[in-house]
């Protein structure tokens, strides 16, 4: 319970700088490898976070890597990682947003995946109910390999510019089992 209990207080130390909204149908968790304190010095996360929670079409979560302690906690309960605003299994998410800023963060989306329950490999997960799982940041856009046979989509170029609504097709259509780019 101590897990859910330092979220909380987490969030209640934020200081936020633009009115949050309630979320709509499509419900996204926009995952930082590393721990919170590592996640919340990092511009490029907060700013996807924040161009995704503004979609009014997007329930936005966030998830982090557990600290050691909470680690433990989880591994000893054999429990789920769960999302930081809302608690939810990271499998309950339509998609899982990876933010990879270093290339070691590769190391920990493995483990965070393996905590959630997930299967690591795209081929396992394809045809199941498992979020569709992309990445982005400065060490996928350096380097993709590592982890390219892990995603459902990568995301090779900054994800500033790749999000912010253009007027263009979506992405990716929303509803379990219709996790394909939408044809041009």
């Amino acid at each position: 319970m101590f897990l859910r209990k330092r979220a909380l207080a987490r969030l209640a130390s934020e200081k936020v700088l633009y009115p949050r909204r309630p979320g709509g149908d499509i419900p996204v968790c926009v995952v930082y490898p590393n721990t919170y304190p590592l996640a919340m010095a990092n511009l490029g996360f907060q700013a996807i976070f924040h161009i995704f929670e503004s979609d009014s079409r997007v329930a936005a979560d966030r998830a982090f890597l557990p600290d050691r302690d909470e680690l433990a906690t989880i591994r000893a309960r054999e429990d789920h990682l769960l999302s930081f605003e809302g608690g939810k299994p990271l499998s309950d998410f339509e998609i899982l947003a990876f933010s990879i800023s270093f290339e070691t963060d590769y190391l920990n989306l493995l483990s965070m995946l393996r905590l959630a329950g997930i299967p690591l490999r795209r081929e396992q997960r394809k045809g199941r109910n498992y979020p569709l799982i992309i990445a982005g940041g400065s060490a996928v856009f350096r380097e993709s390999r590592p982890c390219g046979w892990r995603l459902s989509a990568g995301l090779f170029q900054p994800g500033v510019r790749f999000f912010r609504p253009s007027g263009r097709r979506p992405l990716f259509r929303s509803g379990r089992g219709a996790r394909q780019a939408p044809p041009d």
